[in-house]
């Protein structure tokens, strides 16, 4: 039962149904709602439901969307194992070849970690099906890759 039903100017129907409050807005699936509020919604007009939607996007936007998505994810990810000014640190510390023979092991794990982490962003761009935020999607960060940043 509706004790509350109120519709505002910019299309979004605020309703208590059964001592649960509830709200919707233009462009949603109405058909299971109770009948006072599909009435409501019959009087959406397309400007307010495209204004709720927001704009629609083309395929080439899309596509920068989730270009932009996950390369960011990849950056949160390695930055995670290993902020900017360690990995600069590994480097510096491996051009000046002062890393013991384990180090330099793991600092050569570390390279092909990064690697392995641009091509998932490659995949993932390219199926636009995948999860990015998905840990399964990424390669793991080795254990010696850890603990070498941790040194540092």
């Amino acid at each position: 039962m509706i004790t509350y039903i109120k519709q505002h100017p910019n299309g979004i129907i605020d309703f208590v149904q059964d001592g649960v409050a509830l709200s919707i807005g233009p462009g949603h699936d109405v058909r299971v709602m109770p009948k006072e509020v599909q009435d409501l919604a019959a009087t959406w007009t397309q400007e307010q439901i495209d204004a709720y939607r927001g704009p629609q996007r083309t395929p080439a936007e899309l596509l920068a969307l989730r270009i932009e998505a996950v390369k960011s994810e990849t950056t949160r990810r390695i930055d995670a194992a290993a902020a900017p000014h360690t990995r600069e640190n590994m480097i510096g510390a491996a051009a000046a070849g002062v890393l013991t023979a384990s180090q330099q092991a793991a600092y050569a794990a570390s390279v092909q970690w990064i690697a392995d982490m641009r091509a998932a962003c490659q995949a993932l761009i390219a199926d636009s099906t995948a999860d990015y935020r998905a840990d399964a999607n990424w390669p793991p960060l080795p254990p010696e890759v850890a603990a070498l940043a941790a040194q540092f």
